[in-house]
């Protein structure tokens, strides 16, 4: 994370409790009722800018590339269960947006699927956004009409998801740092893990790269933010190229 982001943040969160000093702050945090302002510190460092289909080009290759390649292979190994994992899923556009590209995909033969889509964050705030599944139309600008008029539920001036996608996500908080719960979720067919590697630093995008490499099952895919790479942080995926976008693939 860069250290003036970090640091601008920070002193918001001093001005919030009326503090002089970062040292004031730190004994805050670590007092017996330092948990939630550590709390309030995570959601203020976690940007949750996004929308709804955010980066068309990826949503395009998942559906139309990625998506049917894996439930290809998964019925080939005599099973109809597709697990995905939104990391960083911030306010639950990502993960939703999955769901209704999966349903879309897969038609009436959804209801032969066990459709799991893990949809985690760092920030209690913006799953709290997500539970509520309420969205301002702007949330909206990047959904095609397609998916606009089936899946959304209009209420006044504001926009939900409709049951049938909310029943494959499961949201729940996770913090990216704490490796044991990251390897708890061995097993996934794609991650979508985007716009996350950017606020760390090398050696522990490297760590966190290796595991989510481990916890993909064989084939498995990888999105990551589309301005994002990583070249000089991990040789263990096959690079695949799709039009205007472009995905990790485990061997």
């Amino acid at each position: 994370m860069k250290k003036s982001f970090l640091e601008s943040r920070l002193r918001d969160r001093l001005a919030a409790k009326n503090l002089s000093s970062f040292d004031a702050y730190t004994d805050l945090l670590t007092s017996p009722s330092g948990s939630m302002e550590l709390r309030s510190l995570y959601d203020a460092v976690t940007i949750g800018e996004t929308s709804f289909f955010r980066c068309p080009p990826q949503f395009e290759a998942f559906g139309k590339r990625v998506l049917p390649e894996v439930l290809g292979r998964l019925k080939e190994e005599g099973t109809r269960r597709l697990r995905l994992w939104s990391a960083g899923c911030s306010n639950g556009e990502e993960p939703y947006s999955l769901a209704m590209v999966i349903q879309e995909t897969l038609g009436d033969s959804v209801r032969e699927w066990t459709i799991n889509i893990a949809a985690t964050d760092i920030s209690e705030e913006a799953l709290a956004v997500a539970r509520k599944n309420v969205y301002p139309e702007y949330a909206l600008r990047s959904a095609p009409s397609l998916y606009r008029d089936k899946y959304f539920k209009k209420t006044d001036s504001d926009f939900s998801v409709n049951d049938p996608v909310k029943r494959m996500i499961m949201l729940k908080p996770l913090n990216l740092a704490e490796k044991v719960k990251v390897n708890m979720m061995k097993g996934v067919d794609i991650i979508f893990c985007r716009n996350v590697l950017l606020y760390f630093k090398d050696d522990f995008r490297k760590v966190l790269v290796q595991q989510l490499h481990d916890v993909l099952r064989p084939g498995g895919y990888l999105f990551i933010g589309h301005t994002e790479s990583l070249h000089s942080i991990s040789k263990a995926f096959k690079l695949v190229h799709f039009t205007g976008a472009m995905a990790y693939k485990k061997a």
